[in-house]
């Protein structure tokens, strides 16, 4: 089994050039038996929180600059605020399952 660890919001799962699964929620063990071969290529896209890049903009440069948004961000987003974890934190482990 591939176990992901912890995973802020999505991760898309590619082994070999076979995609696993794409997961939005908590199971992050794959079975990797069928795929697995001695020398391997291991590929996990993550997203991360669009809050935090809207805070990131105004931490730096005090108003929106590299995203666009209709609504007024600002009245609920607050750049003081701790940033959601995200994207792939691990620990990523390659696990036996016995039976």
């Amino acid at each position: 089994m591939l176990d992901l660890g912890k995973v802020g919001v999505t991760a898309s799962v590619q082994l070999n050039g076979k995609l696993l699964n794409t997961i939005w929620y908590a199971k992050r063990k794959f079975e990797v038996s069928a795929f697995i071969k001695e020398d391997n290529t291991l590929q996990v896209t993550v997203g991360k929180k669009y809050s935090n890049r809207i805070i990131g903009d105004f931490v730096e440069f005090g108003k929106l600059n590299n995203v666009w948004d209709t609504s007024t961000v600002q009245e609920y987003l607050n750049k003081n605020k701790p940033l959601k974890s995200s994207g792939l934190i691990g620990p990523i482990q390659l696990v036996k399952f016995s039976n």
